[in-house]
């Protein structure tokens, strides 16, 4: 049997280092990018990255902008099986 779970965020994340990209307020807090493989923080994307042509890039947010698109307040679903 398998089950969805959601998990509701509070905040995001970057997916490479863990830090706040964004706060509650969906306030950018450090500046990132939206790529079809999820949030990457400036830093890790300049850094941590070598192969950026494999990312499709859906957004770059600024900090202190405030983040107004739909994917900002879903939950994480997660497909698990009993």
């Amino acid at each position: 049997m398998q089950s969805l779970d959601l998990i509701p965020v509070q905040v995001r994340l970057c997916d490479l280092c863990n830090d706040s990209v964004t706060a509650e307020s969906c306030t950018v807090v450090k500046s990132f990018v939206l790529t079809d493989w999820g949030a990457i923080c400036i830093e890790c994307w300049d850094l941590r990255i070598e192969r950026r042509v494999s990312f499709k890039i859906v957004r770059a947010y600024v900090k202190s902008t405030i983040v107004e698109d739909d994917w900002i307040t879903r939950p994480l679903a997660f497909l698990t099986s009993s």
